[in-house]
């Protein structure tokens, strides 16, 4: 059974090795064309190109370009009131005035519409407010633009929130409650 084997997996090698087409005329030792280079398919962009492409557009239609500074992880981020206090960090916690909408204006929730500031712990949010609002100072308000990635990504947040969606906050940063 093992020669059997071994004859199998020699023939194998064989034919592979004898199919096999030179890298290039000179390489094989005679007049053989060059191989032709293998293409591979256009892959279709990833979700994370395509919110970097939204986010893109949008800063451009809405004049932000100088304004603003895109962060190591796709946020767009834009100081309209630099702070005077802290910064929190993931450990924190903080009060803050917001107001979350679609790129298209379509407004999902607004602590300015209850009339009343929101705390929130930094770890409990989404990763693009664990990234973002920590660029503020206390006493800051500045906008946020996040890729679906760092907010509810696919699955969306029904029925205000679609699957993908770039989201754009506006945000005061009131206090930071140190959790130490």
């Amino acid at each position: 059974m093992k020669k059997v084997l071994l004859v199998v997996l020699a023939a194998a090698w064989t034919f592979t090795a004898c199919n096999q087409q030179p890298a290039s005329d000179t390489a094989a030792g005679g007049s053989h064309e060059p191989a032709q280079a293998v293409q591979a398919a256009p892959s279709a962009p990833s979700q994370a190109q395509l919110d970097s492409s939204i986010i893109a557009k949008y800063v451009a239609d809405n004049g932000l370009a100088s304004k603003g500074k895109y962060t190591d992880t796709g946020i767009f981020f834009v100081s309209e009131k630099e702070g005077k206090g802290a910064s929190p960090t993931i450990e924190d916690k903080v009060e803050v005035h917001y107001k979350g909408t679609l790129l298209d204006g379509t407004t999902f929730d607004s602590s300015y519409d209850r009339g009343q500031t929101a705390q929130f712990p930094l770890r409990g949010v989404v990763p693009g407010w664990q990234q973002g609002i920590p660029l503020l100072k206390e006493g800051g308000k500045g906008i946020l633009l996040i890729p679906s990635g760092l907010a509810y990504g696919s699955n969306g947040r029904p029925p205000q929130i679609g699957p993908n969606s770039v989201l754009r906050f506006d945000v005061e940063l009131f206090k930071v409650m140190t959790s130490k």
